[in-house]
């Protein structure tokens, strides 16, 4: 066996050696560009509906804020009128103001809440597309290294006809 023949199937075999490699990572860096551009996708999803659940909350508790308002101004036109009669009606519209002020402070509770958990969201999204873009360079590198070791291939197959 000549040198050149050997030297050429050494080189053939670590460039097939790196090939497979490449490939096997490629793959591999496919699926995962895949699956997290998928989760990616669901999760910004997910955060439209937490939105929309968080305005719904804000408009409800606007609502109930809205109500307690208005029971407020009954019971001071019934006062204002001074019938003593009306009286029982003035606590009854002060107590459902009371309960109106208490499901509008629930309903502020849970849109913060909610507030919160879009806040945390947001951010884990911006990390997944940092992860993403970084998965998607590191398969750009791969690629342009499966391509030298091809182009070597190439070099040390046609050298060795020579």
């Amino acid at each position: 066996m000549g040198f050149w023949s050997r030297i050429k199937r050494i080189f053939s075999t670590n460039v097939n050696a790196a090939l497979d490699a490449v490939e096997d990572k490629e793959a591999a860096l496919d699926q995962l560009v895949k699956d997290m551009a998928g989760e990616h996708r669901k999760t910004k999803g997910m955060l439209a509906e937490l939105i929309v659940h968080q305005k719904k909350l804000e408009r409800d508790a606007a609502k109930h804020r809205q109500n307690a308002e208005n029971y407020h101004r009954k019971a001071k036109a019934i006062l204002s009128d001074d019938d003593e009669s009306n009286d029982y009606l003035a606590r009854e519209a002060l107590a459902r103001k009371k309960d109106e002020e208490k499901v509008s402070a629930q309903y502020g509770a849970a849109a913060k809440q909610q507030g919160d958990h879009i806040a945390k969201l947001k951010h884990n999204i911006t990390s997944m597309e940092r992860k993403i873009s970084t998965a998607k360079r590191k398969k750009q590198i791969l690629m342009a290294k499966k391509k030298t070791a091809e182009t070597q291939m190439k070099i040390a197959a046609s050298t060795s006809h020579t």
